[in-house]
């Protein structure tokens, strides 16, 4: 596979095939791969990515493997680790197929996150991150929160298919919440809240 030089986005819908270091332009800024399954060497994705999109890969994420460059990672079908994975600080979207606390330090410092799961592992907690806008969207069925999941630097709260149903779940620093949930109780939303909206499903 020759690419130009100067390509800035790739979309592959049907290439499964192992990639070889060199084979993708330093240029590139987004790659949606829908079907790609292989092993990703390390330094092998191009410095400036910004997007990667991968809706099938499921294999080991190696140190090095993704650039500190991405914005947004989205990997529906990922159920591995992030242990060896580093901080992606310009990250503000990012979905695995699982969210669990390895993940957490990849994330720790973004301010501004979207964040889209099929399954929320318990004990998770952002509780040592710097996030104050959040998107939560759980993909298919629904998830319950629980207190000590969300971060105390949080401001803004977003939620799609996520049940907010006792208190101590939206810390105090949060002023704003737009959720689907129609009959979200008053009583467990922290004063500090002053304004909430409420979304059709």
């Amino acid at each position: 596979m020759v690419l130009p030089g100067n390509l800035k986005e790739l979309q592959l819908g049907s290439f499964d095939q192992e990639l070889q270091m060199g084979s993708l332009p330093q240029s590139l800024q987004i790659l949606h791969l829908d079907k790609f399954k292989q092993p990703l060497l390390p330094k092998l994705l191009p410095d400036r990515l910004q997007t990667l999109l991968m809706l099938r890969f499921n294999q080991t994420l190696e140190p090095h493997t993704l650039p500190k460059s991405l914005t947004s990672l989205q990997l529906f079908a990922y159920k591995g680790s992030f242990d060896h994975v580093c901080p992606l600080n310009r990250l503000t979207e990012l979905t695995v197929y699982s969210f669990k606390q390895s993940i957490v330090p990849v994330i720790s410092n973004a301010k501004i996150l979207k964040l889209s799961f099929y399954n929320l592992f318990p004990n998770t907690t952002l509780q040592n991150t710097s996030i104050q806008q959040l998107y939560l969207n759980c993909i298919v069925g629904s998830q319950t929160l629980y207190p000590g999941f969300l971060p105390p630097t949080l401001r803004k709260l977003k939620t799609k298919k996520l049940i907010i149903n006792s208190p101590d779940i939206v810390p105090d620093s949060c002023i704003y919440l737009s959720t689907d949930i129609q009959n979200l109780r008053q009583d467990i939303i922290p004063s500090s809240v002053k304004y909430i909206k409420f979304k059709k499903k």
